[in-house]
């Protein structure tokens, strides 16, 4: 059991053995003493960061990671990305570093992204790092240019907490869920809902993920399982803000997944505008992030899955800021090799190179790095 969680355990143990002066109202005052301890908690509890609290979670080791690499990096400008698994496993920082010194670009690359990490999770990865900056350090950040790439993916921008209720017993899925958090991931689940579902359907939904949220923020204002990722298990599942994947995924059939890119048109995706449970969770974002971040760009990894090309280009016509990719019919023939992919959407380690490499590209032509 974790320490933490024996902090408000203990001092209920204590309030249970205090002698009150009357019977008269004993079982009140009781009450009061139990609240008053649970408040302390709570309230010496809202003065820690999560990252503070969870220091030994995969997520506040990414934060320090990337607080080292920040310290390590004579750059003044920066480029930070944030993304999912699609970046976890497509984008290798330290080659876009390269490829963009290559091309005149003296900048230097911060890396936030995780497997089935939502919009949310991301922003709290983001504002953890700038809180473990020292003031000097957050000056020099200040001084500079620091353009953040933000991934379009339809998953995660339809449905703002997608993989939350199935990872909701994991440690990550805790970390970030504060208050704050909490009722904005939940207020953008509720306005990502579909139109198509009933209003009895939408209530029900929102209903439930409303309780697995309430059930992590209270996991989160207790501390519970804060020292979880001291666990040797925990440490072996452990990886880096890049995690290159070999092979290919079970089912994964390329030669049919490449065949379809043949008979996909650049303007077969609509203009259906941007998702709602996007635009719902956007300006929190910005909340989180204003203080250093100059400018946000968007950008599309490549894909072979034609139904996620469709959403990417339908969302960079509905998009009235700088959007890089993805990548045209014919330029998606770059990727067309089987070694470069585990399954439609995740490359190999060898594609990723290839991936990074056209982005670092893709950046230089729009103007996104100069």
């Amino acid at each position: 059991m974790d320490a933490l969680v024996l902090i408000p355990v203990g001092a209920l143990v204590l309030v249970a053995f205090l002698r009150f002066d009357s019977a008269v109202g004993r079982g009140w005052r009781c009450a009061g003493a139990v609240g008053a301890v649970i408040c302390l908690f709570l309230g010496i509890r809202a003065m820690l960061p999560d990252e503070t609290v969870f220091f030994a979670s995969e997520v506040a080791r990414r934060v320090r990671g990337q607080v080292a690499e920040f310290q390590k990096s004579n750059a003044r400008d920066f480029v930070v990305i944030e993304g999912s698994s699609v970046v976890a496993h497509g984008c290798d920082p330290k080659v876009l570093r390269e490829e963009m010194a290559k091309k005149g670009a003296d900048a230097g690359v911060l890396q936030f992204s995780a497997q089935g990490a939502n919009h949310f999770e991301r922003a709290f990865l983001m504002e953890a790092f700038w809180r473990r900056l020292a003031s000097g350090e957050r000056e020099r950040l200040e001084s500079g240019r620091v353009v953040v790439l933000r991934e379009v993916f339809d998953a995660y921008d339809r449905d703002p907490l997608y993989l939350f209720a199935k990872d909701s017993y994991t440690e990550r899925a805790k970390v970030y869920m504060s208050p704050e958090y909490a009722w904005a991931a939940w207020r953008a689940f509720l306005a990502g809902m579909p139109n198509g579902i009933s209003e009895m359907e939408k209530w029900r939904r929102g209903l439930e993920m409303g309780g697995i949220v309430l059930d992590r923020l209270l996991l989160n204002r207790f501390a519970a399982g804060a020292l979880s990722g001291m666990d040797a298990r925990a440490r072996k599942r452990r990886t880096g803000a890049f995690f290159p994947l070999q092979g290919v995924k079970e089912k994964f059939v390329f030669d049919a997944a490449a065949a379809s890119t043949a008979e996909w048109k650049d303007d077969s995706a609509g203009n259906d505008g941007l998702p709602p449970g996007w635009l719902a969770g956007r300006d929190f974002f910005h909340a989180r992030t204003k203080s250093w971040v100059d400018e946000e760009v968007f950008f599309a990894m490549p894909s072979l899955e034609s139904h996620r090309r469709d959403y990417q280009l339908g969302f960079k016509r509905s998009f009235e800021g700088l959007m890089v990719g993805p990548p045209s019919r014919e330029g998606l023939e770059l990727f067309l090799d089987k070694n470069y992919w585990f399954d439609g959407v995740h490359p190999t380690g060898v594609g990723a190179l290839l991936f990074t490499k056209w982005l670092a590209e893709q950046l230089s032509v729009d103007g996104v790095v100069r």
